[in-house]
């Protein structure tokens, strides 16, 4: 996984006001997940659009890579 998607993550749920642990109870996976994720690991489309809502905002793309 990108680094920016990883950045964007990690942003987003900070911006929300939460811990890693927090985003993953809202979106039901592991806080491992969540850490992986941060750290430009891989993780399922419908893990990201798991944390998009949770971590305030209603869709995954403001997670997603912008395109050039």
């Amino acid at each position: 996984m990108s680094s920016e998607l990883a950045e964007n993550v990690r942003a987003h749920r900070r911006r929300a006001g939460m811990t890693q642990e927090e985003l993953a109870t809202a979106a039901d996976v592991s806080p491992g997940v969540v850490r992986k994720v941060e750290q430009g690991g891989s993780a399922r489309v419908e893990t990201l659009y798991a944390f998009a809502p949770r971590a305030g905002h209603p869709d995954v793309r403001p997670l997603r890579l912008r395109r050039a």
